[in-house]
């Protein structure tokens, strides 16, 4: 079980096992490796921050964490590791073939970067990015199931508009976007995959009026 100060968000997590919208055998984990939470599919469990737990949250109500819980799980069920094994594919060639003392030479090694991985980044991105909607697909559906919430529109745009108040009212920015923009200077323009605030919404907003008219 958590520390005390975590409880609220492991009896949360308890409860949407008990009701079978969690696996049985996932565990929720804190971990410094991680920068907010994230579901990760290979390894079958959910990782969370505990700073990011303690900013962010902790001031959300119960309905968003479930939400934001099960769409940790929606990654778990519904992503995939290839985009991951791809990364690391491309990654250990470059090791292998162009690393010190760059046995292709200088400028085909460079090509190699400049190439293979903006283009293992762009086939994660776009998988990652499909796999957002799915996860608020499958997040939105279990809470109508488990908990007759037939609109998750407003929990998304309750948590969205929350988390901007906090980051507002403690003047920073969120851990990830530092780390993106420490990404973009260094390696050069790489998109964020994750979707917009409205693009989530709409897309939420769209499944459940295509699921009222088909019910």
């Amino acid at each position: 079980m958590a520390a005390n100060q975590n409880i609220r968000l492991h009896q949360i997590f308890q409860e949407l096992k008990d009701k079978n919208l969690i696996e049985k055998e996932r565990r929720l984990v804190q971990t410094r490796f991680t920068l907010q939470m994230q579901g990760v599919s290979f390894l079958k469990k959910i990782r969370y921050n505990k700073s990011f737990y303690e900013n962010y949250l902790t001031k959300l109500d119960d309905d968003i964490l479930r939400f934001i819980l099960l769409h940790e799980e929606g990654h778990i069920k519904n992503g995939s590791s290839v985009p991951y094994y791809i990364i690391a594919i491309v990654s250990i060639l470059f090791l292998l073939l162009f690393w010190y003392p760059f046995n292709y030479g200088l400028f085909n090694s460079l090509i190699f970067i400049l190439i293979f991985f903006p283009l293992s980044y762009r086939f994660l991105y776009i998988s990652l990015r499909k796999e957002e909607f799915k996860a608020d697909e499958f997040a939105a559906i279990s809470m109508k199931n488990g908990y007759n919430i037939f609109d998750s529109t407003e929990l998304l745009r309750n948590m969205f508009q929350k988390v901007d108040e906090i980051t507002t009212q403690n003047n920073q920015k969120s851990p990830f976007s530092m780390l993106l923009l420490i990404f973009i200077i260094l390696i050069g323009f790489f998109p964020d995959y994750h979707p917009a605030p409205c693009e989530r919404i709409a897309n939420v907003k769209k499944m459940v009026l295509v699921s009222n008219n088909t019910d």
